[in-house]
């Protein structure tokens, strides 16, 4: 055993018969200065100078408890590992300098000068690293790597490291005692359906254990069956004498209620039907004494329906004898591969790191419904699937245990933070809500690898608390209807094998008590059946069971036609909102045209309102250039330029109107020979040889850019006095270039722009005459639609 010494003395640990703290009055949480007035005060009282020089045990005490509580270092062990264990208040790991205190102290203690530090170190039990701690609930020690991990004994469950209260431990070790009796009674005699031995009696307790704490592993004590006619309830009673006080009643609301409650033991439950049952019938138990359990067989009051729960307040399918199997799966995979047994971790241990698998849960939906009809949730302990109208699946999830071949066990934890759920279609291609749950739990090494994973496929049901059932109702409540509505249930070779192993027993009990096994085949409801089905549908087989019909081929066809059902009122659902969109978006075009069309009417009315506003403007801007202009004229120039009176661009467009309306008369440009015909490059070009012709350069023409076109309009009002003829204008149209020639009574006006601003397409100009106007329309195509035109020629 080490001892840990301190460097004040060769006093130990272990040699510490008082506590520090009385010896100086204090208490645990003293600080630094009470500690220092306490020691002063005590000191000066019992001195060797005021007791007539004679050194006293409780001054050596005091001396002692100061020099221990006033080094910080030594009164941090002292508190962590002192051998009382009533003063410990903080149990944390030690840091790396206080392990070092430690290693040089029991150098001095040993008197060696070199020693490995792993040789004064007390190691973790749960790995080789030198332990900082111990664990109040199971005595185990522990490093900083394993404070996080949980760790067991046997002793007690597994529990992570606990540093403050020795009554948790208490707890733990009366769980595992309660856990090992459950073990024993799942490992149970050969026979495992008679439960008069020990483990019976320990399951009694913790039966008694789980009532008293409202535990949900109550619903492993109880099952239900049902066919077209009848009910079918198998119960595990505690009672030694399996007796208990079971009463039918109905309540202020008009509820039929059951209560069951085992003599001796608390109540097992009191519940409301969710459907009604025929009073007029009463109800039929038996009870099997060896095995403590009996079983009810109740009429229902509408025969032919189908319940989807025993009880009020359940979920759909909740402890119901699965008919058709089990309408959802549970499959378990490994996600992260078992580790080497040499691992830096886990070299040395009884198991290895912790592996993570994945489980995955297929719950059935209609191919019908859609994203919006499922919600589905996962909480710490429990999934949900509802579909509205149709379904509400609910599955609460339990921890399992895992035995190993050193036989320790370790459990199993799901990891709901890191778990999801999607929508997908299972190997039959049926619709589907699948969870998957991460879990973790510890490892093994690679040779347990195949017995492991067939343990866990062997109890994948077990994970879901409501399907998993350790005292076999599921099986007693198939004899139960097997035995008591054989006719309307299945055949005999259908049965299982459980149920036909309990069957075996119950026939051979009833000898074995003198009476004749044909008691257990009487059926207390046949009068329904029989009364209701033609001889002729009788089917006569060689073996009992299922002469009517099989409880399988009515629980398909009602849910059958249930689903037929729900689907015609999701598909009507679906028509109605179809419908609803329709109108809506019909509803909502019609909307838009009228508002486009307001927006349109609106618009014009704009574009006519500001029309005339230009157009008032260009009036008073144009009597306003005209007025300037003659001004000019008259050497009478205004006080305020035009630009300052209008603005630059309003002054230009008013002196161009003003232009237009006015152009000057043509000039005369004197006759030129030409010895090549006329193009449209020069303005020295003539019609004809000798011919004389008057340039329009200066009429006053103007340009407006139209997006994909430019629009030159030419006025020739001042140059033809009386109308002009349609084809008397001829034009020629260039790349850069455009030549107008207008042939009137007086001769030849010609109009060239040889450089224009940009390229324009000859192929796709025109030329139009206006003869009501007097005035010719250039239309110039342009070869690049998004170019703005500021300027008509580049001259």
């Amino acid at each position: 055993e080490v001892q840990f010494t301190f460097a004040t003395g060769d006093v130990t640990m272990d040699d510490f018969k008082f506590d520090l703290y009385e010896a100086l009055e204090l208490k645990c949480d003293a600080q630094t200065e009470d500690i220092k007035k306490a020691y002063r005060r005590l000191a000066l009282k019992h001195h060797p100078d005021h007791n007539g020089g004679v050194q006293s045990e409780l001054f050596l005490n005091i001396k002692i408890a100061y020099d221990v509580l006033i080094d910080d270092d030594k009164r941090r062990n002292y508190d962590a590992f002192h051998g009382s264990k009533e003063f410990v208040r903080d149990r944390r790991p030690l840091s790396a300098k206080e392990a070092a205190w430690l290693v040089d102290q029991q150098k001095r203690s040993w008197g060696v000068k070199d020693i490995h530090p792993f040789a004064v170190c007390i190691l973790c039990e749960s790995c080789p690293c030198p332990a900082d701690g111990v664990c109040y609930a199971c005595g185990m020690t522990f490093c900083q790597m394993c404070v996080r991990k949980m760790h067991c004994n046997g002793k007690t469950q597994p529990h992570y490291p606990c540093r403050n209260s020795t009554a948790f431990s208490q707890k733990l070790e009366q769980d595992g005692k309660e856990k090992e009796r459950e073990r024993k009674l799942l490992k149970g005699s050969d026979n495992k359906w008679l439960m008069h031995d020990e483990d019976f009696r320990h399951q009694r307790d913790v039966y008694r254990y789980r009532a008293n704490n409202d535990a949900p592993e109550m619903c492993h004590y109880w099952a239900w069956g049902q066919t077209k006619y009848t009910v079918h309830l198998a119960v595990w009673l505690g009672s030694p004498d399996c007796d208990a006080d079971i009463s039918f009643a109905t309540d202020d609301e008009g509820k039929q209620r059951i209560a069951i409650k085992p003599t001796g033991l608390p109540q097992l439950f009191d519940r409301a039907f969710a459907h009604r049952v025929d009073e007029a019938r009463a109800g039929d138990a038996l009870f099997f004494a060896h095995m403590h359990c009996t079983t009810f067989c109740l009429a229902k009051a509408l025969p032919g329906e189908r319940w989807l729960r025993l009880f009020e307040g359940d979920t759909d399918g909740f402890r119901e004898f699965p008919l058709c199997g089990w309408p959802h799966t549970v499959s378990e995979e490994q996600v992260d591969g078992f580790k080497p047994i040499n691992h830096y971790r886990i070299a040395g241990r009884k198991d290895s790191a912790s592996e993570w698998h994945e489980v995955s849960v297929m719950v059935p939906i209609p191919d019908l419904a859609e994203r919006r009809h499922v919600s589905a949730r996962i909480t710490t302990n429990a999934i949900e699937v509802n579909v509205k109208g149709w379904m509400a699946w609910y599955r609460r999830l339990q921890k399992r245990t895992v035995k190993w071949e050193d036989h320790h066990t370790s459990r199993t934890h799901v990891d709901t933070t890191n778990s999801t759920w999607l929508l997908t279609h299972n190997t039959k291609g049926e619709k589907c809500v699948q969870f998957v749950l991460a879990q973790w739990m510890e490892g093994a090494n690679k040779n347990q690898e195949s017995a492991i994973r067939r343990q866990l496929e062997k109890d994948a049901n077990r994970m879901l608390l409501e399907d998993a059932d350790p005292f076999y109702m599921y099986e007693l409540v198939e004899c139960e209807m097997f035995l008591r509505a054989g006719a309307v249930f299945k055949p005999r070779s259908k049965l299982s094998k459980a149920a036909i192993t309990l069957m075996d027993e119950m026939e051979k009990h009833e000898e074995r008590e003198g009476r004749s096994k044909a008691e257990l085949r009487k059926s207390p409801f046949a009068d329904m059946w029989m009364d209701e089905v033609d001889e002729d549908r009788i089917v006569l087989r060689e073996e009992d069971g299922g002469e009517i019909e099989e409880a399988a081929d009515w629980w398909s066809s009602c849910r059958a036609a249930e689903l037929e059902e729900w689907c015609e009122e999701v598909y009507e659902q679906q028509q109605r909102e179809a419908d609803r969109r329709a109108a809506a978006l019909k509803s909502a075009h019609e909307a838009e045209q009228r508002a486009a069309a307001a927006a349109l009417a609106r618009h014009e009315t704009e574009e006519e309102e500001a029309s005339r506003r230009r157009k008032e403007q260009m009036k008073q801007n144009r009597a306003l250039a005209a007025a300037h202009q003659a001004a000019l004229k008259q050497g009478r120039p205004p006080e305020t330029p035009l630009e300052k009176v209008m603005g630059a661009v309003e002054a230009r467009e008013a002196a161009a109107s003003a232009a237009r309306a006015n152009p000057p008369q043509p000039k005369l440009i004197g006759p030129s020979v030409v010895s090549s015909p006329p193009t449209a490059a020069s303005d020295a070009a003539t019609g004809a040889e000798g011919e004389a012709f008057w340039g329009l350069n200066q009429c006053g023409y103007w340009f407006e850019d139209n997006g994909e076109s430019v629009k030159v309009s030419v006025p020739l009002g001042a140059v033809c006095p009386a109308e002009l003829p349609k084809d008397s204008a001829t034009a020629t149209f260039g790349h850069f270039s455009v030549r107008l020639e207008v042939r009137l009574a007086d001769g030849m006006h010609v109009l060239s722009l040889p450089e224009l601003m940009y390229q324009v397409d000859p192929d796709r100009c025109t030329c139009k005459v206006r003869p009501s106007s007097k005035r010719v329309i250039l239309v110039l195509a342009k070869l690049d639609p998004k170019v703005k035109w500021k300027k008509l020629s580049a001259l």
